[in-house]
């Protein structure tokens, strides 16, 4: 069995290693790879009775953070108020953030059509043209 990054862990993944472990001791036949580029291999190690750990050596390649309002004003794309890519406009429900508030977090580093787009975005709907 091939678990592949082990170190993004949740309730499911967690309860699958316990699961594993039991299986373990009871299948001498079965084996198990952890992978992981950021594992602490020695806690797991520990964790199944000392086990090998093969350690490949390799480069970590940077990674630069670009944030929705970063890609937003570096493209100039722009969401439309009503289209499918913004929140729907509703009397009884205020937006998450209000514009002048995000104002004052943004301006002057981001344009005011930058500012707009983020005031209305709606962030669960995949936006095709920003991609």
């Amino acid at each position: 069995i091939m678990h592949t990054q082990v170190h993004e862990r949740d309730l499911n993944t967690d309860f699958l290693i316990i699961i594993l472990k039991d299986l373990l001791a009871r299948r001498k036949d079965l084996k198990l790879i952890l992978m992981s580029a950021t594992l602490n291999s020695a806690a797991f190690s520990t964790y199944f009775g000392n086990c090998p750990v093969v350690s490949i050596p390799g480069r970590a390649h940077p990674v630069k953070e670009h944030r929705l309002e970063d890609i937003l004003e570096f493209t100039g794309h722009q969401v439309q108020e009503g289209s499918d890519y913004a929140l729907p406009v509703s009397d009884s429900k205020p937006p998450p953030i209000s514009k002048s508030a995000l104002r004052k977090l943004y301006h002057p580093k981001y344009c005011k059509e930058t500012i707009n787009s983020l005031s209305i975005i709606d962030e669960e709907v995949i936006n095709y043209p920003l991609i």
